[in-house]
C-alpha cells in the first residue's frame, strides 16, 4: 500500500565555493526546516552546477545509490564519486566535516542537531521523491500486528 513520499535532497558543505553561485536556491538548516511555508520556499537547484564537485554515494544495492547516479545522468553528468558508504549518515556527517555533497532524504535534518556547516537544495527531477510502500502479508497475522496494520492504513503520509 502506497503509505507515505520522500524527497531527495543535496546536502553541501555550507563552506564549498559552489554555494555562493547558488544563493537563490540554498536553504541554511533552518530555512530547510521551515520550507513548506510559502514565504520560505526557494526554487529547485539545476544540479549540473555541481557537475566539478566530489560526491559522497551510498554503495551500489541501495535505492539512492541508483537514483543519485540517474539524477546526475538527468543533469548531464557523471558524478565524481569520492567515497560510497553504507549508511546515509555517515554521508551526511562527513557532508558537516567538508569531504563532499550527498543526496539524503528530507526528513533527516530534523531529526538531527541543527547545524551551520551545512546548506541543502531541493531539485527538479521525478526521481528526486520516491513512494514509501507498506508492505504486510494478509495470513497469520495476529491481533497486536493487525493493530499495526490498521493504525499504519489509517494514518498514511
Amino acid at each position: 500500500i502506497p503509505w507515505a513520499s520522500e524527497e531527495i535532497v543535496l546536502a553541501v558543505p555550507a563552506s564549498n565555493p559552489v554555494n555562493k553561485e547558488l544563493d537563490q536556491y540554498r536553504y541554511s538548516f533552518e530555512e530547510f526546516l521551515a520550507r513548506t511555508q510559502a514565504d520560505n520556499r526557494r526554487p529547485p537547484v539545476p544540479l549540473e552546477a555541481f557537475a566539478k564537485e566530489s560526491f559522497l554515494l551510498l554503495k551500489e544495492g541501495n535505492d539512492i545509490h541508483q537514483r543519485s547516479l540517474q539524477l546526475c545522468k538527468n543533469a548531464g553528468f557523471t558524478p565524481s564519486v569520492s567515497l560510497y558508504l553504507a549508511q546515509m549518515m555517515t554521508a551526511y556527517y562527513l557532508v558537516l566535516e567538508g569531504q563532499g555533497i550527498t543526496f539524503l532524504r528530507s526528513t533527516i535534518p530534523a531529526h538531527v542537531t541543527p547545524a551551520n556547516n551545512v546548506v541543502f537544495y531541493q531539485l527538479d527531477d521525478p526521481l528526486a521523491v520516491r513512494s514509501i510502500y507498506l508492505s504486510y502479508t494478509q495470513r497469520n497475522t495476529n491481533p497486536m500486528q493487525q493493530q499495526l496494520i490498521d493504525f499504519m492504513k489509517d494514518n498514511i503520509v
